[in-house]
């Protein structure tokens, strides 16, 4: 009976060790296999040199830096951009009046798609006007709002777009990204609350500049405070020994990484290419926190506090003489999971806000097109196709009163 205790506690041990090392190694390559170590990650100092140049805003956390250009490999090939002086995506036309400013994430930015290409260019063509493009990838539509302040608008202009994906819940509750998307260690931004009085209380992006990015232990105490993730998302993935046991505690995330790790691991084994891994990983994590953002659809303190942003972002606009429209553009994923439940939580959220604001919910509509023309499979969870775009700017001027 000893040696038979002893056989499973010694079999028990080595399956540990083996774990160990598999999480270990594979870490490298799956940013959201998190351990301790993650609570206090050591930031490169390059890396931060090269953010500091590129992206970063010390009161928006990032942005697209005004006369800066790029390319991304998209999956039909190379894709290029260019940002005008104004900090806007090129415009279309040199003397044209500009009579819309639009702000958002990537799907107001259009990744994917050249500069020709995106929704504003395709109504910017057709009405012989020039539209702003202020869309920046990974915004909430705290940010978004933030970044209208910060605008220097025409006075030619009477419209104002603002286009996010429904995952924006999620992203206006978070200071620091990387306690909502793992590995996004760079991402600090500004944060708004609900104070006492009930009104909006901005929480300031807590970098100023690269030293203080280095320096984030400073002040992670306050962030780990007033960003809920860090304790309802980030701490309860973190994978910690026992292993076995550990992983029993969210079955749902924690053992379904490690079980990818665990493939991955065999792959290099035996010397083959894990790309077909890798690609289910990053499907799994997009659609894992596209289900929790529809999760907080159902939170009221989620609902409040992106309700309070939108009446704020109006309000704003209208005393600024201009007329405001929030369009919700789903991702591919999110049409896809609709596929199986019908209706999804965001839909009903939006729908009861069309008696107070000009609310544009494009989920029914892009629904009802093919998704694969609609859409590029990207890694990222789906972005409008030039097709899409073509789709959503005459969608876009059948549902708003724009007059050039």
């Amino acid at each position: 009976m000893f040696v038979m205790i002893s056989s499973i506690i010694l079999l028990y041990l080595i399956f540990e060790i083996i774990l160990k090392l598999i999480i270990t190694v594979e870490k490298k390559n799956i940013q959201w296999l998190l351990t301790n170590k993650d609570k206090y990650p050591t930031l490169n100092k390059e890396a931060v040199k090269k953010f500091i140049n590129s992206s970063f805003h010390p009161e928006l956390g990032w942005y697209r830096k005004p006369g800066s250009t790029g390319e991304e490999v998209g999956v039909n090939g190379k894709v290029f951009y260019s940002i005008d002086t104004d900090g806007s995506r090129k415009k279309i036309f040199a003397n044209k009046p500009t009579k819309i400013a639009t702000f958002g994430d990537s799907f107001a930015f259009c990744r994917q798609v050249n500069d020709e290409d995106t929704w504003q260019s395709q109504i910017s063509k057709r009405l012989c006007v020039n539209i702003q493009n202020f869309g920046v990838g990974n915004y909430g539509l705290d940010q978004a709002f933030l970044r209208f302040n910060l605008s220097r608008l025409s006075k030619d202009t009477n419209v104002i777009i603002v286009m996010f994906v429904p995952e924006t819940i999620c992203r206006i509750q978070s200071q620091w990204k990387h306690y909502l998307e793992f590995g996004n260690t760079f991402a600090f931004k500004p944060m708004f609350k609900i104070n006492s009085k009930n009104k909006l209380n901005l929480i300031p992006n807590p970098i100023k500049n690269e030293i203080s990015l280095i320096n984030y232990n400073n002040f992670i105490k306050k962030i780990q405070k007033d960003d809920r993730f860090y304790k309802e998302k980030f701490l309860p993935s973190i994978i910690k020994f026992p292993f076995t046991l550990n992983l029993c505690n969210q079955m749902s995330f924690k053992s379904k990484l490690t079980y990818f790790a665990c493939l991955r691991f065999l792959s290099r084994i035996i010397k083959r290419k894990s790309t077909a891994i890798d690609n289910k990983i990053m499907h799994y994590i997009i659609h894992n926190n596209l289900r929790f953002s529809h999760t907080l659809y159902k939170d009221i303190t989620s609902r409040k506090l992106l309700s309070r942003i939108i009446s704020e972002f109006d309000k704003k606009a209208t005393i600024n003489n201009k007329k405001i429209y929030f369009v919700i553009t789903p991702q591919l994923l999110d049409l896809k999971i609709r596929k199986a439940v019908n209706k999804l939580a965001y839909e009903n959220f939006y729908h009861n806000l069309k008696s107070e604001f000009n609310i544009v919910d494009l989920t029914k509509d892009l629904f009802d097109f093919p998704l694969d023309a609609l859409y590029v499979n990207d890694i990222y969870g789906g972005h409008l196709s030039v097709y899409g775009n073509k789709v959503v700017s005459k969608l876009i001027e059948s549902k708003i009163s724009i007059n050039p």
